[in-house]
């Protein structure tokens, strides 16, 4: 969904909420925890739009996933 990055990088924050969930969606679909980027980006989107409290959650979800993972860098 690379939509969903050009949107962040263009400031539109809420079309990138809007392709991010989407793409969260299928990867919650697909069990391969493909949805932690998904969480980071919708953490940065919702940094963009002043929605910190949800910004933090989905950074905490993706922090979370990459623990389960053994990522240090998701730390």
């Amino acid at each position: 969904m690379r939509i969903a990055i050009f949107a962040l990088l263009i400031n539109d924050f809420n079309k990138a909420i809007k392709y991010h969930k989407q793409r969260l969606s299928i990867a919650k679909k697909a069990a391969d925890r493909a949805e932690r980027p998904a969480y980071g980006n919708l953490g940065n989107a919702g940094h963009g739009v002043g929605d910190f409290k949800q910004a933090i959650k989905n950074d905490e979800q993706r922090l979370s996933i990459a623990k389960e993972m053994g990522h240090r860098a998701g730390k």
